[in-house]
């Protein structure tokens, strides 16, 4: 997975000087990104270099939140990723 998030560089969001493309924990990533159509590239440029090593986004367990009233909608091989208002993450 470090050489599908490698390929992430110059996209992401700056918190405290410091740009963070993901936060990730054991096989669970978040996506940081500032920017709709910049999300939804990098959610493309994750899927294309997964695929590449043999690995896949699994669209299923996929969700996307905003951080605003305006609704996003991603897809992911050719799938729409669900949009909800609030994630409860079962892994903490």
């Amino acid at each position: 997975m470090d050489y599908v998030l490698r390929h992430a560089s110059g996209f992401g969001v700056k918190i405290s000087g410091q740009q963070f493309t993901d936060l990730d924990f054991a096989d669970d990533i978040v996506l940081l990104e500032g920017a709709k159509q910049r999300l939804q590239l990098l959610l493309d440029t994750i899927a294309d270099k997964a695929e590449k090593v043999e690995l896949i986004v699994n669209v299923g367990k996929s969700k996307s939140m905003a951080t605003s009233n305006s609704p996003l909608i991603f897809k992911c091989n050719g799938k729409t990723i669900e949009q909800v208002q609030e994630l409860n993450y079962h892994g903490s």
